[in-house]
């Protein structure tokens, strides 16, 4: 009986501490950046972990990208903004935001091709996709 309840404590606590580290950081404060430029958030340690965690070794790039900018964009709970180098090398990033799913898509564009990263592993929906390729 003992080993019972023993193993229904620790399958409880591991289970409890799964989802704990599967919940993320809310994004709702992007709201408050509407018309303002990604240089003011790209710092934000709860927006940057989440996009270091996708980009992995692309994350660079994305930083390098940062020269100039377009306003943030939302519509419709979906957040966006652009930014591209202002040098020889041509790079360009999308940054999106389901503010409603919580999920980051990015878009890195290097040289006329594409690397599309995000948070969910399957089909991207098709309001982000468009985004992502409109701006």
């Amino acid at each position: 009986m003992k080993k019972i309840f023993l193993s229904i404590v620790i399958i409880t606590v591991f289970v409890f501490f799964g989802q704990a580290q599967k919940k993320k950081t809310n994004l709702d404060f992007l709201k408050n950046y509407k018309g303002k430029y990604l240089f003011d958030i790209k710092n934000t340690s709860a927006l940057d972990t989440r996009i270091k965690a996708i980009m992995g070794d692309k994350y660079d790039q994305y930083l390098s990208a940062m020269d100039v900018q377009s306003p943030i964009k939302i519509e419709r709970n979906i957040f966006s903004c652009e930014a591209f180098t202002n040098r020889l090398e041509e790079m360009e990033v999308t940054l999106v935001v389901d503010l409603l799913s919580n999920l980051i898509y990015v878009r890195l564009n290097i040289d006329e091709e594409d690397y599309y990263f995000k948070e969910k592993k399957g089909k991207t929906p098709t309001k982000i996709s468009r985004v992502l390729k409109k701006n």
